[in-house]
């Protein structure tokens, strides 16, 4: 090595030959570089020293998570579908400490544990019904008899309506049928509860349920809210709650026919039924309707019953039909059955 440093200063000093300074120099040089070659070790040995130990300190204080305490970077974020189709990253929502549990006494407190609030979505709420009035308790609905047809209740109803008008009724065959043996006269509508006050008569009401054909009923009195049905020979009270979930409009109503009856009458008309018809308005009205003409029905006779009629609320044509008649028979001094008798 000396050698060495000692050629290569000959030739930086451009000396054909090495003198022995050179050596000298040259052998210095490599002694105290390899002085501070041995320096420089040591030192670095001493440094990593050092760190390894400090290392091994920290290593023991520190815990190092374990593999299922670590989370996958995949699992760091979550890719969302766009309505576009294209994925969007949505972060993780952070973490929160669920709270402790508590007795709860009201599952709808905005401080509820979920456990709590899902019993009480699932859970059937048990209300305490209100106390009823005094007196009897009203039916919800009308319930259908077992046991009997159609056509059975039917009778049950229009037996009913008959002895309302002190008439016999009938146990077989077709009601409708036998009241004009009896004076009397079927007309069936479709109406409301209060056109049922203002008819003011019994009357025998169509009801249904789930079945495919009707059974009947018979409405004997009214007020307006509370009805008394005849239903199979059994008086029910019902409200118009009650009655709305059975009975859709259709009613039947007897009416008396006047002497002589043989259908509507108007102008031109002639017989005993126009005598009583000018007898009755002009009862109704105060005055004589051209007596002269008593059995004709005449224009004389045509006005009085338009007058009658928009009195009555009837369609004002002149016609002497069901309705115009039952009106009469309202107004005049026959005894009729009443159907607004509950209080």
């Amino acid at each position: 090595m000396i050698a060495d440093r000692a050629l290569l200063g000959s030739y930086v000093e451009a000396k054909q030959r090495v003198s022995a300074a050179i050596v000298r120099k040259a052998a210095r040089e490599v002694f105290d570089k390899s002085a501070t070659s041995q320096r420089w070790i040591v030192s670095a040995g001493l440094l990593l020293l050092a760190v390894g130990a400090a290392w091994a300190l920290l290593d023991q204080q520190v815990p190092q998570p374990s593999i299922a305490d670590a989370q996958p970077a995949a699992l760091a974020s979550t890719q969302v579908p766009t309505e576009s189709g294209h994925a969007q990253v949505a972060a993780e929502p952070p973490e929160v400490a669920p709270p402790e549990p508590f007795a709860v006494d009201n599952p709808d407190r905005q401080d509820a544990t979920p456990s709590a609030r899902t019993r009480a979505a699932t859970e059937p709420v048990l209300l305490t019904p209100p106390e009823p009035a005094p007196g009897k308790e009203l039916p919800k609905s009308l319930t259908r008899p077992a046991e009997r047809s159609t056509h059975q209740t039917q009778l049950d109803a229009y037996a009913q309506v008959f002895a309302r008008w002190q008439v016999p009724g009938i146990v077989n065959g077709i009601p409708c049928n036998h009241a004009p043996t009896v004076g009397l006269q079927c007309l069936k509508q479709t109406g409301s509860w209060d056109e049922l006050l203002r008819l003011d008569r019994p009357v025998v009401l169509e009801l249904w349920n789930d079945g495919a054909t009707p059974y009947y009923g018979a409405m004997l009195e009214a007020s307006s809210d509370i009805a008394l049905l005849s239903i199979a020979g059994t008086e029910h009270s019902v409200d118009r709650q009650a009655l709305d979930g059975s009975w859709f409009g259709t009613y039947i109503v007897l009416w008396q026919m006047p002497p002589g009856y043989n259908g509507n009458l108007r102008e031109g008309s002639q017989g005993v039924a126009v005598t009583w018809l000018r007898s009755q308005l002009g009862d109704f009205m105060g005055s004589q309707l051209n007596p002269s003409m008593r059995d004709t029905f005449d224009s004389t006779l045509r006005d009085a019953v338009i007058r009658f009629q928009r009195q009555r609320g009837l369609r004002p044509d002149g016609i002497v039909g069901p309705a115009t008649w039952i009106e009469l028979n309202s107004v005049g001094t026959q005894r009729v059955p009443r159907l607004q008798r509950l209080g």
